[in-house]
């Protein structure tokens, strides 16, 4: 069993629905991209991997993106855009939540020192935010991706439910 399928299985028995089987309509890959919400610019991929696990109407989805060039520059906010299901409408405009694992190549505003984010509704997409201590969290502008050392690389995970 791949290191994958050993964490599918855990997170299924954790989430008591162990003895549903593993199929190909609950367990697959698809592909991450990078885009700005006004123009969603053209970039090239060094790695674009994802693979999720759909327990019932749960949805967990891990991804990276790593690019190596930037042919046209996004504008608007910055997503993540690709998600493996289009999730269900829930309140506020979030369907679920998101966690920024690791990063590089994205440039911060000022006292904002973090990221994150969360699945927009009833999109593919993952909305990126900034934050920071005693500021207001923001939607991160897609100008501030850059590539730092010729690469920029987002790695993060997603729960998020669907119909």
């Amino acid at each position: 069993m791949s290191d994958y399928d050993q964490l599918a299985y855990k997170l299924r028995k954790a989430l008591g629905v162990w003895l549903l089987p593993f199929t190909s309509e609950n367990i697959g890959t698809w592909t991450p991209s990078v885009k700005g919400t006004t123009i969603a610019g053209t970039f090239t991929y060094t790695n674009q991997s994802g693979h999720y696990t759909r327990l019932g109407n749960l949805v967990f989805a891990f991804g990276t993106v790593s690019i190596s060039a930037i042919a046209v520059a996004p504008t608007g906010n910055l997503r993540i855009a690709g998600l493996p299901f289009t999730p269900d409408t829930l309140g506020e405009g979030k369907a679920g939540t998101t966690h920024i694992n690791d990063w590089n190549g994205l440039t911060l505003g000022a006292g904002y020192t973090s990221i994150g984010g969360w699945v927009v509704n009833a999109t593919t997409e993952i909305a990126i935010t900034e934050s920071g201590s005693n500021i207001q969290d923001a939607f991160l502008p897609a100008a501030g991706l850059v590539l730092v050392g010729g690469n920029a690389e987002i790695t993060f995970t997603a729960t998020y439910k669907v119909l």
